[in-house]
């Protein structure tokens, strides 16, 4: 494993700014505190790079106890953030060991020694990226949008171990291994609908840019009597979404049991269903998107350098 990733790896920018505190890194306590993490050799057998996580919670599993990291919440002292500390690697082998200890900086205790004297859960998380080799001749590794909105926690794909409970005492010192031997499922899609639909669509354009197959997904909310007359042509309301697939206006569905951990701000707004089935609605479809990028969780249809020819 090459330990300095820095010069090649791209961090998305809500990540960074929550989880790198402005504080020097602490030396190491007289007594020791390490975790020492791995990835288990019959759950992966190359090498990968990304982002190790140590997350530290009193309010059950850590990773499921993960706020969305949007901007607005960042630094509310009203969430449940666990602790959380991390290192970036390279090229990490199956079975090599991940270093977490006194002088890893975390968030939002700057230190492991820092932590109250108590029983815990703790949790290792690695945080995969994917390497672009993108048409603007950058080579680039970042994390691959799953859906999730470039939440690491919920990342498909991602790495991680089962919750252990524990006593940590940074005043004895404490040393833990964990082994990532569980991986975060795709994300469950809701069912087609008789008013809902979803359509996913490779875009050329952003494929070619990214040197990836990059989609854009879309919700779209079809009006009464759509399927009873197939050759009508209706007006479209194009809603700019973000990465949920909440269909437009939180109009009501199911939602699957294990899709409802990605999707915290979908409420039913039956009013909503009642005002678009009545006979005074004039009869439209809305169309809202998913356009996931490795940056952020949506590129706004944008054309960027960063995120390439969205707008276009």
């Amino acid at each position: 494993m090459r330990s300095n990733p820095f010069t090649r790896v791209v961090r998305p920018a809500l990540v960074a700014a929550c989880l790198v505190p402005l504080a020097s890194a602490r030396p190491a306590q007289d007594a020791p505190t390490r975790v020492t993490i791995r990835v288990d050799p019959t759950l992966r057998e190359e090498p990968v790079t990304g982002r190790v996580f140590l997350l530290i919670s009193d309010r059950g599993e850590p990773r499921l106890s993960m706020p969305y990291t949007f901007a607005y919440y960042m630094n509310d002292p009203a969430l449940p953030y666990p602790e959380v500390l991390r290192v970036d690697v390279e090229g990490l082998a199956p079975g090599e060991p991940v270093t977490i200890d006194g002088a890893t900086l975390g968030y939002p205790l700057a230190s492991l020694a820092d932590l109250a004297a108590r029983e815990y859960s703790v949790q290792a998380v690695l945080h995969v990226y994917t390497r672009f080799e993108r048409s603007d001749d950058h080579v680039l590794w970042a994390p691959m949008d799953g859906g999730e909105g470039q939440q690491f926690h919920l990342s498909p794909g991602n790495l991680f171990s089962r919750p252990q409970r524990v006593r940590l005492d940074p005043a004895e010192g404490f040393e833990l291994d964990l082994d990532l031997t569980q991986v975060i499922p795709p994300i469950t899609r809701s069912p087609d609908s008789e008013y809902i639909r979803r359509i996913q669509i490779r875009s050329e354009l952003v494929s070619e840019f990214w040197g990836h197959d990059m989609v854009v997904n879309a919700t779209v909310l079809l009006p009464k009597g759509y399927d009873e007359h197939p050759d009508l042509r209706y007006p479209v309301l194009y809603y700019q979404g973000h990465f949920f697939e909440d269909p437009p206006f939180n109009f009501p569905e199911e939602v699957p049991a294990d899709a409802r951990e990605s999707r915290p701000f979908y409420f039913p707004n039956p009013a909503f269903r009642a005002a678009w089935l009545s006979a005074d609605m004039p009869r439209m479809i809305v169309v809202t998107f998913q356009h996931p990028t490795p940056f952020y969780d949506d590129s706004y249809f944008i054309d960027s350098a960063n995120n390439g020819p969205w707008g276009e």
